[in-house]
């Protein structure tokens, strides 16, 4: 597991946390980390990671009315279908 060099346990810990309550968690520290920052940290040979390391945040989870997803395109799949039920409803109806 990777430890960041710019932490201590306590900060770590708390992050960890904090982390676990966003809606897109990071999968490391270093994705938080402004630019700034690093700067500092390197110059004070204090930095082990990349500012923004493993890209963009990955959802493990997508909520959309109630229903849980595993995936954005599980989700949009459904919508599409809920889409194409409510067209040939309206059009049923209309005729």
């Amino acid at each position: 597991m990777f430890t960041p060099a710019c932490m201590d346990a306590a900060e770590f810990e708390l992050w960890q946390r904090a982390n676990r309550d966003t809606h897109h968690p990071a999968q490391r520290p270093c994705f938080d980390c402004p630019l700034w920052f690093a700067a500092e940290m390197r110059a004070m040979d204090c930095c082990n990671g990349e500012p923004g390391e493993n890209g963009p945040r990955h959802r493990t989870i997508v909520q959309h009315q109630g229903r849980a997803y595993a995936t954005e395109e599980e989700r949009r799949a459904a919508r599409r279908q809920s889409w194409r039920e409510s067209a040939r409803r309206r059009r049923c109806a209309s005729s």
